[in-house]
């Protein structure tokens, strides 16, 4: 299978959020992935706080994957204050908020493509810390992450209890 990924269009959020709500019903350990909910992810997008990356199945036209990244600027969301970045430093930071791929489409390391899809055009826009959050026990998507030049920073109760592992990128300007 070959794909395009792209940068998605207002016209394909809702396929966005079905395909994460579909990937988050099929998980069978469904704590290491924090599905948003509809509204956070419609809201994310629709308000510029977002940015949604989609792998497209050339030959089908099918939307196989997605990659949210977010933008938290001084939020008490933003992760940088977990690991200790600067005040001055929280403008730069962009969530590599969530990856979905569709259990048809997986094997294709179309989580790590996004991703490396998303950095290209974070780094084209002035961001420098890269930032997400992976369950511990995830090995495939915490591979993918550390593969890329992603560094485990500290390992904390995230998202309402949740244990995660918070990593940072940086990015060379």
């Amino acid at each position: 299978m070959n794909f395009k990924i792209v940068k998605a269009s207002p016209a394909q959020y809702d396929s966005i959020i079905s395909l994460i709500r579909t990937v988050y019903n099929s998980m069978l350990q469904a704590d290491w992935f924090a599905a948003d909910n509809d509204e956070y992810t419609r809201e994310m997008l629709s308000s510029g706080k977002g940015t949604a990356f989609i792998a497209i199945e050339e030959k089908t036209a099918a939307l196989a994957a997605v990659f949210m990244v977010t933008y938290p600027g001084h939020s008490d969301e933003n992760l940088g204050l977990d690991i200790g970045l600067s005040a001055d430093s929280l403008s730069l930071v962009a969530h590599m908020d969530s990856a979905a791929v569709l259990p048809a489409y997986r094997g294709h390391h179309l989580q790590r493509r996004l991703m490396e899809h998303a950095e290209n055009y974070l780094c084209s826009k002035g961001y420098r810390y890269l930032c997400c959050t992976i369950h511990p026990e995830n090995k495939y998507s915490l591979n993918s992450a550390l593969s890329l030049g992603y560094e485990v920073k500290t390992t904390c109760e995230k998202y309402g209890g949740y244990l995660r592992a918070v990593l940072m990128k940086e990015l060379s300007l």
